[in-house]
């Protein structure tokens, strides 16, 4: 079952038995968790009735014992293993699994890997429970993500804004989350998300970031680029080194990318580069300003300031952002 029909579900007040929450995104696992914790009982039921475990300091039968009791004062009870991928044994829930107590809702919380469908339990917990396996958003989805998370807040904003955050943040949605949160609780309902409003709460400068120096790099715009630069080099926290050419590095890759799409129509090289359509024009702008040659000794360069950067190869001490300007220097020279 999709994370959206679950999350209905749960809002509705419709429970099951069992729930199993897996896998390498823990944002849609945290927030099953805490809806299910939310709503599963009222306040003064879970004195009595909620019974929180942890896969690092509980066994097996702790949990099934636990999860066998029947409610007091309730019509159900609510049982959650937090860390559930601690556990050395998942087959010893099988029997709990195959007959599950009717008022108990069992939940486990399994993050940062995938359940091992190989094992007996594993092959039936898809069968027997509510089940969810989840995998990290891959980055060219995560702006349309934070649209969409806007939206359901009652809120919007525009593709760049959500790449500029997209480009700072990674596509962690629980540290996203982080971030998105202040935005709401300073922003208004009914409002467009902007630039000026990601400066003023989360501290990304709308002007000097890594995305406006990639930008400035593919239309070969060199001054906006070391006006950039110097930036970076009186505000370190708006651009670390090691971050800024990460974004640089994925730009040329996706430029390098699209020179071998060569032929395609922009719908499915957009596909094949897995780019959104807003940005794709970018990307068309870097391929026509920069050979496939030039593009191969970029990416090489990318990555021989970055091993600079960590020490490798460096006779001189030279600063972040002198290795910055020369590689600037080399990419449009």
């Amino acid at each position: 079952m999709s994370f959206e029909k679950i999350k209905i579900a749960l809002e509705a007040g419709k429970f099951e038995p069992v729930y199993f929450f897996s896998g390498e995104e823990s944002y849609y696992i945290d927030t099953l968790t805490a809806l299910i914790e939310k709503n599963a009982l009222t306040e003064t039921q879970r004195d009595f009735n909620q019974h929180v475990f942890y896969g690092k300091d509980s066994e097996p039968q702790e949990v099934v014992n636990a999860a066998r009791r029947y409610p007091a004062f309730s019509e159900r009870q609510l049982v959650i293993v937090k860390e559930a991928q601690h556990f050395k044994n998942f087959d010893a829930f099988v029997p709990y699994l195959e007959n599950p107590v009717a008022s108990t809702v069992l939940v486990f919380n399994h993050k940062h890997k995938k359940l091992d469908k190989r094992t007996k339990f594993g092959k039936l917990v898809p069968k027997k429970s509510v089940y969810l396996e989840t995998s990290r958003l891959r980055e060219y989805q995560v702006p349309d993500w934070i649209v969409g998370f806007f939206k359901e807040h009652k809120r919007k904003i525009n593709q760049k804004s959500a790449l500029l955050l997209t480009d700072h943040l990674g596509n962690d949605l629980a540290k996203i989350t982080n971030e998105l949160n202040k935005l709401l609780l300073n922003v208004p309902e009914g409002t467009e998300i902007n630039a000026d409003h990601i400066e003023e709460y989360i501290g990304i400068s709308k002007d000097f970031n890594a995305f406006e120096l990639s930008n400035a790099i593919a239309s070969k715009n060199y001054l906006k680029a070391i006006q950039i630069i110097k930036y970076f080099e009186k505000n370190p926290k708006a651009g670390p080194l090691i971050f800024v050419l990460s974004i640089v590095f994925n730009y040329f890759t996706k430029v390098y990318q699209l020179h071998h799409a060569k032929g395609m129509s922009d719908s499915d090289a957009m596909r094949s580069i897995g780019v959104n359509a807003y940005f794709f024009k970018d990307y068309k702008q870097g391929a026509a300003n920069y050979s496939l040659p030039k593009t191969e000794y970029i990416l090489m360069e990318i990555a021989l300031t970055d091993a600079k950067a960590k020490g490798v190869g460096q006779t001189n001490n030279i600063g972040d952002y002198e290795l910055l300007k020369e590689l600037v220097f080399k990419i449009m020279h």
